[in-house]
Parts: structure tokens; sequence; C-alpha cells
């Protein structure tokens, strides 16, 4: 016969859950005509608590029913526990779930358990509840949405990679045109300097080239006797070559240089379609250097 002090703490803890989970807990035992005292076996159905449920969800989304069947002499054996009609929970959940109960359970042999494993299945649900399953439309479009999205940030990504780098060459291109300004101007003054100083140094006048001396050839006849004499042939020095002074040689090659330089320079920013810096050159450029 079950030890009286026994029954009487499963009476206890029998109506300490009935005052906690009121309609939630079930009593599974017989009724009989005579009032006999039997070990504890009941069902409590156990949800998340409403300010611990997950946000957008109701009660009834996760759930479980907890059966516990004593034996005699519980708590000093430990009740036999199952788990029935889960929602929102995997098979693999209610597996890990029931494994955690029986070593808990265990564990507190010699104590009343009850309402401490109703309260971890409860704990278990809030921690593992993942929310409604999704429809394959619905998870179509979760997806297509995803995917839209990380599309979005690579493009941003790129247009970003290439307005730095646009703006990278533009700088690298704006570097080189004022170097060449500068190697121009330097270039101009060198010019100018040559052209003064050519200007200022007095000039040779020409030497005359002496005429060659008029000769009288005597002509013979065809036999071989003498004859009138021909008219003397003039021999004069061949006329002298129009040469330009050798600074405004000079002046014409550095002009032609000049302009080489600054159709380069066009034909590079033509290619990168630089508007503005062709615009500063025009306006600029040409009129310093008479081009």
């Amino acid at each position: 016969m079950a030890d009286d002090s026994l029954l009487q703490r499963q009476e206890e803890e029998w109506q300490v859950l009935q005052a906690v989970y009121m309609d939630d807990v079930v009593d599974l035992r017989k009724k009989v005509a005579w009032k006999v005292e039997r070990p504890l076996h009941i069902c409590l159905i156990l949800k998340q608590q409403q300010s611990e449920s997950v946000a957008g969800t109701t009660d009834s989304d996760s759930m479980i029913h907890m059966v516990i069947k004593c034996p005699n002499k519980y708590p000093d054996l430990v009740p036999e526990i199952s788990l029935e009609n889960s929602k929102g929970l995997s098979n693999e959940q209610i597996a890990v779930l029931n494994t955690e109960l029986i070593e808990r359970a265990k564990s507190m042999v010699g104590e009343v358990m009850v309402l401490e494993l109703a309260q971890h299945v409860q704990t278990f649900l809030r921690d593992n509840y993942k929310g409604p399953q999704k429809s394959f439309y619905e998870e179509m479009l979760s997806n297509q949405l995803k995917q839209q999205e990380k599309l979005k940030i690579e493009q941003q990504k790129r247009l970003d990679f290439l307005k730095r780098k646009e703006e990278k060459e533009r700088q690298l291109l704006e570097d080189e045109i004022q170097k060449r300004q500068h190697a121009l101007k330097e270039e101009t003054k060198k010019i100018k300097e040559t052209k003064q100083i050519s200007d200022e140094k007095p000039t040779e006048p020409e030497k005359a080239v002496p005429a060659t001396p008029i000769t009288e050839v005597p002509t013979c006849s065809p036999i071989g006797t003498p004859s009138t004499p021909r008219r003397p042939r003039m021999s004069h020095s061949p006329s002298p070559l129009i040469v330009l002074p050798s600074n405004e040689n000079k002046y014409n090659q550095d002009k032609r240089r000049r302009y080489v330089v600054v159709m380069f320079l066009f034909y590079v920013l033509l290619k990168k379609q630089s508007w503005e810096l062709i615009n500063k050159i025009c306006t600029i450029f040409l009129p310093v250097y008479q081009l």
C-alpha cells in the first residue's frame, strides 16, 4: 500500500497545479464511487505566456500537451512523461525536449516536480518557436525579395566602385594637364628669352661672292681655220640659297612642337569625353600660346 504521506504530497501538488493552470490542467484518473487517494495522472496544456510570445503570434500558435503519470511512490520515483499534440515544434525539437524533461526529473527525485517541468516546457516553447510555417508561394516570394535586395546591394556597390574609379582617372588627368601646362609655360619662357637674345645680337653682313672672270673662247671653223670669234659666255656665281635665320627656324620648330602637345591633349580629352577640360583648354591655352 502506498505511503500516505507521499499521496498527500501528490494531492497538494495537484491543488497547486489547478490554481496555476486552471482549465489547462486535466485530471486523467478514472472517477470511482468512493473517495480513494490515487497517484497523479494528469495532462497539462502548455502554451507560451502572452508576455513571452513571439511578436505577431497568438498563444495557440505554439503549444504542447504534457502527460504526467506518477507512481505510488512519487516523488521518490521518476514519473512517466509523454509529449502529445504539439504545435509549432518539429519532431527533432520534441525529442530534445523529452530528453531534457527526463534528465531534469531524475535530478529532482524526492521533491515534487510537475510544476517545475511544466515551466521548463513553456521556456522551451518560447526559445524554440520560429513562427508559423510559410506556404510554398510565400516562401518563393520571400526568396525573390531577398534576391532582389541582394542584387540591389551589388549594383550599388558596383556604381560606387565605378564612381570612385572615374574620380581617380579625372584627378590623374587634371594632374597631367597641370604638369603639361607648367612644362609649356617653361618652354614658352625659354623661347621668348632665346628670341629676345637673338634680336639683340647684331647680324653680320653677308660676304659678297666674287664673280668668275670672263674668258674668251676662240672658235674654229669646221675645217680648222680661224673664224669670227664667238660671243663670249658670261659666267656668274650661282644664286645664293634663301636661308632663314637660325633663330626663326627654331621658333617655327617650337611652335610646331607646342601644336603637337596641345593636339595630344585634345585627343586624350575627347577620348575621355571631358568636355569641361576641353573648354578650359580652348579658353585659356590657345590665346596664351597663339596656336
